[in-house]
């Protein structure tokens, strides 16, 4: 049984493959005889495309479509002496460059309408040359796009130039320039003589300041016993007819108003110094009354018969300076002094008082005087009455009135610029303390 199946498969196989030969033959016949017979009808020469149509006629199933060959560049034999083929290649490269040379000289002479069928190599060329032109073409046009933005741009700045010059605004921009570096240098002018009166300022305030004053250790130390050394009622110096005690002294501490002993005993010192100095150079001495002399002479007004028998053994008239220490209803001291030789009452006020009351009190007390003790009229012509000046030093406080008015009598005894100020009343202060205390001034002092 399975020697009949295998038997029966067999001779399947071989029919089969019997049939498949027959029909592989009559195929072939059938085509070459197809060909055979067109050949022989067209009696022409067929190219490859025309052939191919002829097999697609004949065999359709297996000619679907055609393909296009590319013919190969046939390759050179590359010689021992380049084994890469570099030659080779540029050998390539030249004929290919040659043919685009060739290619491009035949361009212009070539109609594009009248050539469908341009060459594959052309058509290249073609794109090329249209999108090298183009892109020259696109730079063109921005190029001369700016420049011509560029032109418009100048001749709107010419124009407005040529407009500005005829209607002179130019001229106007000029002197207004002008104008304002004038006004500049002015003001920087203005701002340096400014600055200049400042650093003046400055320094003269600082000499207005006064001279810096001390007092030696020795000193220092002495004035300090005066002061805080013992009992407020030890007697530490008798003169004058007047006992100075410690408790006295008291009114030269720093911030106290000073009272009329205290003044009285230091212009009686400057007296007894005045008369020792101008005795050695044998000039005229000054007289310096105590602070009840003006309180008298003013009194009610004015009283002469108050003081008429203060001068007895005295002659004003022959005195070079005459110091009157005033006393304002015991709530300020000041000073006036009269200058004998040069016909001249001044008032010196630490508050910038006028004095016009007192200057003209004292005026008519000379002439009462003078017809008192020379029996004969006083003449008062070409004598001045001079206020309290603007220069006079002024005190800072409520209190220092008393001590600025026995420096101005120190001061001007001597002959001296009123150089001192505010802050020097503390030295003058203790130095008054030590003066005071030792009964006499110094005919040599020299504390500046």
């Amino acid at each position: 049984m399975a020697a009949e199946c295998a038997k029966t498969e067999a001779d399947a196989w071989r029919l089969q493959r019997r049939l498949e030969k027959a029909l592989a033959v009559s195929d072939g016949a059938t085509v070459a005889t197809y060909v055979a017979t067109e050949r022989r009808a067209s009696k022409a020469k067929l190219s490859r495309h025309e052939y191919w149509k002829l097999l697609h006629g004949a065999i359709p199933s297996e000619y679907v479509e055609e393909s296009i060959v590319k013919k190969k560049p046939a390759l050179l034999a590359r010689p021992s002496s380049d084994p890469f083929g570099v030659k080779i290649v540029k050998q390539q490269n030249q004929e290919l460059l040659r043919q685009l040379a060739i290619t491009m000289g035949q361009l212009p002479r070539r109609k594009t309408s009248a050539s469908p069928a341009i060459r594959p190599l052309e058509r290249q060329v073609q794109r090329k040359i249209d999108r090298v032109l183009g892109d020259e073409m696109a730079y063109y046009d921005s190029t001369r796009h700016r420049q011509t933005d560029e032109i418009a741009e100048i001749e709107a700045q010419l124009a407005k130039y040529r407009i500005d010059r005829e209607s002179g605004a130019i001229e106007r921009a000029h002197d207004a320039w002008i104008a304002e570096r004038q006004w500049t240098l002015l003001l920087e002018e203005v701002v340096a003589e400014e600055l200049d009166d400042l650093f003046d300022e400055a320094v003269d305030e600082v000499r207005e300041e006064g001279p810096d004053l001390v007092l030696s250790p020795e000193d220092e130390e002495a004035v300090d016993d005066a002061l805080s050394g013992g009992s407020a009622s030890e007697v530490l110096c008798q003169k004058f007819n007047v006992d100075i005690t410690r408790g006295l002294l008291q009114c030269l501490r720093p911030g106290q108003w000073l009272n009329d002993e205290i003044i009285n005993f230091y212009f009686q010192m400057l007296a007894e110094r005045d008369i020792s100095v101008h005795a050695a150079l044998g000039i005229a001495a000054s007289h310096f009354f105590n602070s009840f002399f003006f309180s008298k002479v003013s009194e009610g007004g004015y009283n002469f018969v108050n003081v008429r028998r203060w001068t007895r053994k005295i002659d004003l008239f022959a005195m070079d300076k005459i110091f009157i220490p005033v006393n304002i209803r015991n709530v300020h001291w000041c000073l006036a002094v009269i200058f004998m030789t040069e016909k001249r009452i001044q008032y010196y006020d630490s508050m910038n008082g006028a004095g016009t009351e007192c200057l003209n009190v004292l005026l008519r007390y000379l002439g009462d005087e003078h017809q008192h003790k020379k029996g004969a009229p006083f003449d008062a012509s070409g004598w001045e009455l001079l206020p309290s000046q603007p220069d006079t030093p002024q005190q800072g406080n409520s209190h220092d009135c008393g001590m600025f008015t026995c420096m101005f009598a120190d001061y001007l005894a001597q002959n001296k610029e009123l150089t001192f100020r505010q802050r020097n009343m503390a030295f003058f202060r203790r130095r008054m303390v030590l003066r005071t205390v030792e009964g006499s001034i110094p005919d040599d002092e020299d504390f500046e």
